[in-house]
């Protein structure tokens, strides 16, 4: 997914998303037996996706991580990533509010749509929000070309 981003002309490593991807699976996994967990995701999508990714613990580990390790990856466009990570936030905020709730099938479906989206990313490289993004942004393409 390496167009045109009205969001931003940022880019970034594949191999920074694919790691935090793999974070998240973990943290996910993790969820399950201490569900407190989710809260950092909610705070880091929300600081990944509408502040700067720049402060985000997941980011900053990464980051870590590719050095330390020399971690050479290709660049790719930011704006579906940012796009993605207000997508798991709005997901997370669900799963947050399930929990103070008390309403376990809520909270396990939220869990399970972060799941497999961070397994995708991770193991396979496949963004399930930037692919929605994509598909968004061609349609709202192809309508500005249509009227």
């Amino acid at each position: 997914m390496d167009q045109c981003c009205p969001l931003t002309t940022c880019r970034t490593q594949e191999a920074m998303c694919r790691l935090n991807a793999l974070l998240i699976f973990f943290i996910m996994i993790g969820s399950f037996f201490y569900p407190l967990l989710m809260l950092l995701l909610f705070f880091d999508f929300f600081i990944r996706g509408f502040l700067n990714p720049q402060y985000s613990i997941l980011v900053s580990l990464n980051k870590l991580i590719v050095t330390v390790f020399h971690i050479q990856s290709k660049s790719v466009n930011a704006g579906p990533k940012i796009f993605s990570a207000k997508i798991g936030w709005l997901v997370s905020l669900l799963a947050c509010l399930f929990l103070l709730l008390k309403i376990d099938f809520g909270l396990y479906i939220c869990s399970f749509i972060l799941l497999v989206c961070s397994f995708l990313e991770a193991f396979f490289g496949f963004c399930v929000g930037c692919n929605i993004y994509g598909f968004f942004y061609s349609k709202q393409q192809h309508s500005h070309f249509q009227g």
